[in-house]
């Protein structure tokens, strides 16, 4: 299976997972080794945006292409995560007890998760110890197209955005 992960220039030759050791995820508490990626690479980019506070110029796209026998459906855990509105739950205990299963009492090196920006799209936990360098596909640039900055419009923090800005004063000139 294809999976895409966006990152920084400075770790796009990075497969340590390092990043789960200093930041928390939906699916994993700190400290644990582990990336996050997609099935596709639109996603990877609305998951970043919606985690930033201002659109990203230029990322690189990591690439993998992991076998299927090497990759499981959260579902195929035994947990059915659609109970209980597990996306607006804060707590992250089945999720945390899945990921550890997954992790600790597997030899999958991926497992497929929902995404909660768009349900029928998944996101991709990988776990680094077991990826394979033959799986690792070349890294390639990344830029964002500018008018994704409409995806951050009405930010509920009140910052308005260049777009914003400019749309409203072209209204203005408009209804002249």
């Amino acid at each position: 299976m294809v999976f895409y992960r966006i990152t920084k220039e400075s770790y796009k030759d990075s497969y340590d997972g390092i990043g789960g050791t200093k930041e928390l995820g939906r699916w994993h508490n700190i400290p644990i080794n582990i990336m996050y990626a997609s099935e596709a690479t639109i996603l990877c980019a609305a998951e970043l945006i919606v985690h930033s506070k201002k659109l990203p110029r230029s990322r690189y796209v990591q690439h993998f292409n992991i076998p299927n026998n090497k990759t499981v459906k959260f579902t195929d855990i035994g947990n059915n995560l659609y109970e209980n509105g597990w996306d607006i739950d804060i707590s992250k205990t089945i999720r945390n007890e899945m990921r550890r299963y997954w992790m600790n009492k597997t030899d999958y090196c991926a497992m497929i998760i929902p995404s909660v920006l768009t349900p029928t799209e998944m996101n991709v936990l990988i776990n680094p110890s077991l990826l394979n360098k033959e799986w690792i596909n070349e890294s390639f640039s990344y830029i964002f197209d500018q008018r994704l900055t409409t995806a951050a419009y009405d930010r509920s923090d009140g910052n308005e955005n260049e777009t914003k800005k400019r749309v409203r004063l072209l209204r203005v000139l408009w209804n002249r």
